[in-house]
């Protein structure tokens, strides 16, 4: 039987294994009710610049990734993916104000927004965003830091949660997981104590009352909650490619049962930040983060377990 060229050609990309069952999270539908958007930001970086690229680095691992899990059951649907934000390059002022435009319009659209960095820069116009839509919010941040920084003269990713505190006394609270020892001046300690920043710092984790108490703080949260996933919480050896490796750092293990408090909760965002695909070492931190992503779709969109 003759062959065309049809026959002979894969399409651009197309993987090698051709095996029909080898359903992947990109094919799944569409959930109702949630939006993925990537923001390709990261000119507040003071250290090492990349997160820009993270986006799309992210989603290439993430829809690559099959729906199954042999302990939590399948991924049932994937929020839809409405693309980047267009940010202007080395413009925060007018960034800024896209970030917080988009996200008051897509909290009027959908139930939960998916937030792709960049730099944490981000979360400060989406979390006021969330504040002025529902009136107030809760902030649950997994963070190596404290974010609470101020300073004389230029950008920094790390004075965001500072900014958003001032502007906006009683709507938001806050809740920082994961802050590690001598990798934050002592002021901020301070200042997150005058500010009712709840802080449980990464070595508390370890002792056997840590993750209760954790949980017990998001249990008390007022809805609707903002989750805030800084990829620098987790050990370098874990997450190499981020703009401040956590050095002793949180275990992914540690991540994914803190996760699992909010399951029934009202998550309206998620943001996960501060990937650097350029100082990545083969593309784990990129990957790690797209497989947290998954397990938070499993989590919030189908009532799973992470």
């Amino acid at each position: 039987m003759d062959m065309g060229i049809e026959d002979l050609l894969s399409a651009p990309g197309a993987p090698l294994l051709r095996d029909p069952g080898d359903e992947r999270i990109g094919g799944l539908g569409e959930c109702a009710g949630s939006a993925l958007v990537g923001v390709p930001w990261d000119w507040s970086v003071t250290g090492r610049p990349g997160p820009r690229l993270a986006p799309q680095k992210i989603r290439s691992y993430l829809y690559g990734l099959t729906p199954f899990s042999p302990t939590h059951g399948p991924i049932k649907c994937r929020p839809r993916d409405l693309g980047d934000i267009r940010v202007a390059p080395g413009e925060w002022g007018t960034t800024r104000a896209r970030i917080a435009s988009a996200s008051r319009i897509l909290l009027g659209g959908y139930e939960r927004v998916y937030l792709v960095g960049g730099d944490h820069s981000i979360a400060g116009p989406a979390l006021e965003a969330l504040a002025s839509v529902e009136g107030r919010a809760s902030l649950v941040m997994l963070d190596h830091h404290y974010d609470l920084r101020s300073t004389s003269e230029g950008l920094t990713s790390g004075s965001w949660l500072y900014e958003v505190l001032s502007k906006a006394p009683g709507r938001v609270d806050a809740l920082v997981v994961g802050v590690g020892d001598y990798s934050n001046p002592s002021y901020l300690a301070e200042r997150a104590k005058r500010l009712g920043v709840k802080v449980i710092p990464r070595l508390s984790l370890l002792k056997g009352e840590g993750l209760d108490a954790v949980r017990s703080i998001i249990d008390s949260l007022e809805e609707p909650i903002y989750l805030s996933i800084d990829m620098d919480h987790l050990d370098q050896a874990y997450a190499p490619g981020v703009n401040a490796p956590g050095v002793m750092g949180m275990d992914p293990r540690e991540t994914l049962l803190i996760l699992r408090s909010l399951s029934g909760r009202r998550v309206r965002v998620v943001d996960l930040v501060e990937v650097n695909p350029l100082v990545d070492v083969a593309d784990s931190t990129s990957r790690l983060a797209a497989k947290i992503l998954a397990y938070l779709f499993n989590l919030l969109e189908a009532g799973g377990d992470a």
